[in-house]
């Protein structure tokens, strides 16, 4: 993936996880809950197709994949002092709404998607902002075949693929993201209906599925997440 895992900052994003998950068995890959497309990332020459409920999310994957998008980068300032708002910055109108969007992701990593996105630049959000435009140029060239669409995981039509499925948590850290209302034991007849390979996150306690520790991933101590946090994992191969 070469040195940018991450082609914006996603909440609850899968890209330091991504090299843990079974390889795709298809060429192409379908995201259902995109999110930062994390483990598509991570096999970007695959016929990638995104789907996302979330209006927000989805304007920053329409505005990365849009023709017009190099002459919008170009804007991007090199450097962001810590303090600054986007919306001061980019007054509405004069970028577009996924471009703003996309800024706000990087104002404090890790807030893109949640109820609490941040406008202000904190201090790591200036320390990471040089490295923005660098790494849209590494990742635009590599992500340009895919596409977005908008809409709920249910609309997402059957056929033989990869599936990678990362839904909102059944806890609470997964009850802050902006669109976190999952029919869990729906969800779950959905993801053995899939056609294909089928791959499904979640985190230790979830019961929705028969799933496996993955990985114990280093958190932040708060009252939607312990320090240490489980990550499991239910896989389906395309033969099973």
């Amino acid at each position: 993936m070469g040195t940018y895992k991450c082609v914006f900052s996603f909440y609850g994003g899968k890209s330091k996880l991504s090299h843990l998950y079974p390889p795709p068995e298809h060429a192409q890959i379908i995201e259902p809950f995109a999110g930062g497309a994390g483990y598509a990332l991570r096999h970007y020459d695959c016929a990638v197709h995104l789907t996302e409920l979330d209006d927000r999310v989805v304007s920053i994957w329409q505005w990365l994949l849009s023709p017009e998008i190099r002459s919008w980068v170009t804007q991007i300032p090199a450097t962001m002092p810590v303090g600054a708002k986007i919306s001061e910055s980019f007054p509405n109108g004069s970028v577009p709404p996924g471009m703003i969007e996309y800024l706000r992701s990087e104002c404090n990593h890790g807030t893109q998607g949640a109820r609490g996105v941040h406008d202000q630049v904190t201090t790591l959000g200036s320390n990471g902002w040089p490295r923005i435009r660098p790494r849209l140029e590494y990742w635009l060239p590599r992500i340009r075949h895919w596409t977005i669409r908008h809409g709920s995981y249910e609309t997402v039509g059957n056929r033989r693929a990869t599936w990678f499925l990362d839904p909102p948590y059944q806890n609470p850290a997964g009850a802050r993201y902006r669109q976190a209302q999952i029919n869990y034991p729906a969800l779950a007849r959905w993801a053995r209906s899939r056609m294909g390979q089928v791959i499904v996150c979640e985190n230790q306690g979830a019961t929705w599925l028969p799933f496996e520790p993955l990985v114990t991933r280093r958190g932040i101590q708060s009252r939607y997440q312990v320090s240490q946090a489980v990550e499991v994992m239910w896989t389906r191969g395309q033969d099973e």
